[in-house]
């Protein structure tokens, strides 16, 4: 893809319109290190915020709410998936048309973010995917990652046809109709990855990616993290990934 000036972007009008009709989303846990300023720089861009914070036990919810991010906190640890569909829910009722995800731990760069929304509506696109494979960069997996990622790019390209590099990724921008789909009870109750992309491919939804850069999590306990997650993350993704294909109905 041509390379694009983010900052001409951030000042085009009828991006700004769209802008304004964004939610970000960015489930949190024990994020007290980042999530301040990944806030700031998203606000400055002119997105509104919204922080779901996963019973932090730190000041992710206080450093959060300093940026003038909106956060919802749920009382108990819930995991990503009931995070994001917390986001997803919250979107809808207030009305947003375009959303955007991303983590709190500090692998994203929150001005790739306008990259991503502006790939959505120019292509008419559903699903945006930021892909850390399609940029060169020193960007690395762990091999067992490395391994799921790419396992799960093989299912999705017999599945659906479709080649995806980074079905993985939680940097994503969603129109409303992939909205709508996420945040419906077809959402993957753990990790929605591979099987949730699959779904949308069922429900017509236009699916593309974008190089962006991403950076290693340095941070130790993370909405992500742990030793014994990466196993039983494929398991489980393997599962949804069946019964999203064999049971991915449409959605009215």
């Amino acid at each position: 893809m041509e390379a694009i000036d983010i900052q001409s972007l951030s000042n085009n009008i009828y991006l700004y319109e769209i802008i304004r009709e964004t939610l970000v989303i960015i489930p949190a846990y024990k994020e007290e290190k980042h999530i301040g300023c990944i806030v700031r720089k998203l606000r400055k861009l002119g997105f509104d915020v919204l922080v779901v914070n996963d019973a932090s036990p730190d000041a992710t919810a206080k450093k959060a709410e300093e940026a003038k991010a909106i956060v919802l906190s749920h009382p108990f640890n819930m995991g990503v998936a009931v995070a994001l569909q917390t986001g997803y829910k919250y979107a809808l009722l207030n009305g947003y048309k375009y959303i955007i995800n991303l983590d709190g731990d500090g692998q994203h760069n929150p001005d790739d973010s306008i990259l991503l929304l502006h790939t959505l509506v120019t292509n008419n696109a559903d699903i945006v995917i930021g892909s850390r494979f399609l940029n060169v960069g020193d960007y690395t997996m762990q091999p067992f990652r490395l391994i799921g990622k790419n396992f799960f790019s093989f299912l999705i390209k017999i599945l659906t046809g479709q080649k995806i590099t980074d079905p993985t990724s939680g940097y994503r921008a969603l129109s409303h109709h992939a909205l709508s789909l996420w945040a419906s009870e077809k959402f993957a109750d753990e990790y929605p990855d591979a099987d949730m992309l699959i779904l949308s491919y069922r429900n017509s939804c236009k699916i593309i990616e974008v190089g962006v850069a991403m950076y290693q999590n340095t941070t130790d306990q993370s909405i992500h993290s742990g030793v014994i997650r990466p196993i039983y993350y494929i398991i489980r993704m393997c599962i949804g990934v069946v019964m999203a294909f064999i049971g991915g109905t449409k959605i009215s």
